[in-house]
């Protein structure tokens, strides 16, 4: 089966590959952007792209990236990488647009696998699918990067052992404002990570988890409610679970002195 790599080289730079409406890659045997190349692109804009295998957006090479939009189709029964090698850094994957859909069906979906400030975004109505485990910040060295929901739709539900979200290495999971949906099975946001919500006049989109949330001493909320407040205020759920092991214990709220509530099985603002 052939392999698609956009940016081979040391040098391969700002080379492009578009998946248009009507276009359809079938059977690949994986899909790397910016195999050692920088500034490579992959669009599949109203187009399908179907990999058996892993693919890569920033193997080691930089500021390449990956868009899902207008319907678009990206189908991973491997792993999808993003900044895989320590130095792959900037790359990001953006699905984008009511039906635009990122499926990783079998194996990890991972922000930052030793690379730095990756992004993995999810906008208006677009969708990803992550059957196994996520990690934003897998390995050590492997710091900011981010996973950033902004009406769009997160997916990480596989049962047991699998479907844990994990936020590692000063890494950030984002929900910025309403119309979207996040379920997991558990999370886990450790070593100086963030949760980092903005309530918009509507609220925001609750991180629902059916199972456990972990924390450490380092754990960071981050809380922007101006819009809220701009609003009457009022009281939003950020996130549900059916247990947590501790409180979070840094947290920062614009406007200053938000008042924030930690129970047994919600944070709410």
């Amino acid at each position: 089966s052939p392999e698609v790599i956009v940016g081979l080289n040391a040098g391969a730079d700002n080379n492009a590959i578009f998946v248009g409406s009507g276009c359809v890659f079938t059977n690949l045997n994986g899909v790397t952007i910016g195999d050692a190349g920088d500034g490579n692109t992959l669009t599949i804009s109203n187009g399908h792209m179907y990999a058996k295998s892993t693919c890569r957006v920033g193997e080691s090479g930089d500021d390449n990236t990956a868009t899902v939009k207008a319907g678009g189709d990206w189908q991973i029964p491997g792993h999808l990488w993003i900044g895989e090698d320590a130095g792959a850094d900037g790359n990001t994957v953006t699905v984008t647009g009511s039906g635009s859909t990122l499926n990783v069906s079998s194996y990890e979906l991972e922000v930052g696998t030793y690379g730095s400030t990756n992004l993995l975004a999810i906008e208006d109505g677009g969708s990803v699918i992550a059957a196994r485990d996520t990690y934003i910040g897998k390995n050590a060295g492997a710091t900011n990067n981010t996973l950033r929901i902004e009406g769009g739709s997160f997916q990480c539900t596989r049962a047991t052992p699998h479907g844990i979200t994990y936020v590692r290495n000063g890494s950030t999971f984002a929900v910025h404002g309403t119309n979207g949906t996040i379920n997991l099975r558990q999370i886990q946001v450790l070593t100086s990570s963030t949760l980092d919500f903005r309530v918009d006049a509507d609220g925001v989109t609750p991180i629902v988890c059916s199972q456990d949330a972990e924390f450490d001493n380092t754990t960071k909320l981050n809380i922007d409610a101006e819009g809220l407040q701009s609003a009457g205020g009022g009281t939003v759920t950020l996130m549900t679970f059916s247990n947590k092991n501790q409180d979070i214990q840094v947290i920062t709220t614009q406007p200053a002195g938000c008042a924030v509530t930690q129970n047994a099985t919600s944070i709410t603002v």
